[in-house]
């Protein structure tokens, strides 16, 4: 999943720059929330790429991992500059583990092809919303 690991990227980007030249209010809470969201999202991401490669009748093992990491990013507390790509990460790891889900279940491709879309999508959205988070503190 390349895009997570350009958001995981531009995550630590955003902290280095945050920190360099400040920023207005909650900046503390927002270097506090990137610090931890940059290693969940490069263990998703590894995660994600073991999933790809993993076997239909192997995968749960993988999918209840994608769960735990999903469910520790879930539980961040979201400063109110980042809520919406927070929100946006989250669909998108909700659609990847059901998109994962629905290949173990061996449903038909173009179902499996749409949920990884609608992930996809989701990121996108999560790229957008940490532009607009860059401009807000430049």
């Amino acid at each position: 999943m390349f895009r997570t690991k350009v958001l995981a990227r531009a995550i630590l980007l955003l902290t280095a720059l945050l920190l360099l030249y400040g920023c207005n209010t909650g900046k503390a809470e927002v270097v506090a929330y990137l610090d931890a969201a940059g290693p969940l999202l490069d263990e998703w991401r590894d995660c994600f790429d073991r999933a790809a490669s993993t076997s239909r009748i192997a995968l749960s093992s993988v999918i209840g991992e994608l769960q735990a990491i999903r469910r520790k990013y879930s539980a961040l507390p979201v400063p109110e500059p980042c809520a919406n790509m927070h929100t946006n990460v989250v669909n998108s790891m909700n659609y990847s583990i059901e998109g994962f889900f629905a290949f173990m279940e061996d449903k038909n491709e173009a179902e499996i092809t749409s949920i990884f879309k609608l992930a996809n999508h989701s990121l996108d959205y999560a790229m957008v919303n940490l532009k607009e988070l860059v401009s807000a503190y430049q």
